[in-house]
């Protein structure tokens, strides 16, 4: 059994513990593992009960149980759809949350579902390269599966970031793809919200405020559980200059996804630094640069966070760290980046990093 963003003990590894008085704690400890799922099958002539139970190990809670009664009269059909239920239910409660459920639902081609989870894992990186992969998986989703949005919502979300990060040779081209695939998603069924939401980052970039906004509202009215979309949600509100309501979001979507990307804690930690709560956008900034330590928009947001603070030495220090990785990188070229509604804050925030050393 695989499951994106979850890892599995091999069921050679976990079968010692068949007929074993073992408790899910003792079994986590010896795997080394969080979560333990245990079951039983219970049969008579022509029916079958197969039970299952999910332990948090370090608790000893049970997060969930449930039972499946079929019939034995389709022997290979009915075992590969319990467990089709089981796994999903794993992705749901430890990995994507309820936005898997609908993932789900929707590519029911499991070639096309076996590659967006791919994609996912690609994306998830977060680099040049990662997006790139993921850009070209997602394309494969949209090539079987032409009538799910999923698939281009999510060739136009890397087209996005590739404009956005400065990761494309050609901004406008990226951008104006980004624009073509959002469109194609959002004329499709909307499973999740999200083509509406990407539609409204193209917006953002184009400067078009107004009409980012309402896309991104249309987006959370569509899906207002799904995590990504309130991510993304977040994101827009941020740049409008919204932080109050953009960490609210963003908050909500980390307690929905147990598994979620790391420029949600970039958001997180934006969010908090405009709302002058620096020790939280402080902690935020250093999670995020432990999630990703080469990354050069950490260290920019924790080297303006400490700036914020007074802080000049440890912010000049982390602005070293920044040239050394970029020598050509400037506090102009970084703002440029930041699409925000008022320009008030991208002088505030020209500022900040020019008080740690960037050359403007």
């Amino acid at each position: 059994m695989k499951i994106s963003g979850l890892f599995v003990i091999a069921a050679g590894s976990a079968a010692i513990y068949s007929g074993q008085d073992a408790g899910p704690e003792q079994i986590s400890t010896d795997m080394g593992v969080r979560y333990v799922l245990t079951g039983a099958v219970r049969g008579a002539t022509h029916r079958i009960r197969v039970s299952a139970e999910l332990t948090d190990g370090l608790t000893g809670q049970v997060v969930w149980s449930d039972h499946y009664d079929r019939d034995l009269d389709e022997d290979f059909i009915i075992p590969d759809e319990i467990v089709e239920r089981i796994v999903a239910m794993l992705d749901v409660t430890l990995a994507r949350g309820e936005q898997a459920r609908v993932w789900r639902k929707t590519l029911r081609n499991p070639d096309a579902l076996a590659l967006y989870y791919k994609g996912l894992e690609h994306l998830m990186q977060f680099d040049k390269q990662s997006v790139a992969s993921a850009r070209r998986l997602f394309e494969r989703v949209s090539e079987i599966s032409p009538d799910v949005t999923l698939g281009p919502t999510l060739v136009s979300f890397c087209h996005y970031w590739d404009a956005t990060m400065g990761w494309s040779e050609d901004e406008a081209v990226s951008l104006a793809a980004a624009d073509e695939w959002g469109e194609r998603a959002s004329r499709l069924e909307d499973a999740d919200g999200q083509a509406h939401a990407i539609l409204a980052h193209v917006s953002l970039l184009r400067n078009e405020h107004e009409e980012a906004l309402r896309l991104a509202e249309e987006a959370i009215s569509i899906r207002p559980q799904c995590a990504t979309t309130n991510a993304l949600y977040a994101n827009i509100l941020l740049w409008y200059g919204r932080p109050g309501e953009a960490l609210d979001r963003v908050n909500f979507a980390i307690r929905a996804a147990p598994v979620y990307a790391s420029w949600w804690v970039e958001i997180l930690a934006a969010a908090y630094r405009d709302l002058g709560r620096f020790e939280m956008a402080e902690a935020a900034a250093r999670e995020l640069l432990r999630r990703k330590p080469d990354r050069l928009e950490a260290r920019v947001l924790l080297a303006g966070i400490l700036a914020a603070q007074n802080r000049h030495d440890e912010a000049a220090m982390i602005g070293a760290e920044v040239i050394s990785l970029d020598p050509e990188c400037s506090a102009a070229s970084l703002v440029r980046r930041y699409p925000y509604r008022r320009k008030t804050d991208l002088k505030k925030l020209l500022g900040l990093l020019n008080s740690c050393g960037l050359p403007t």
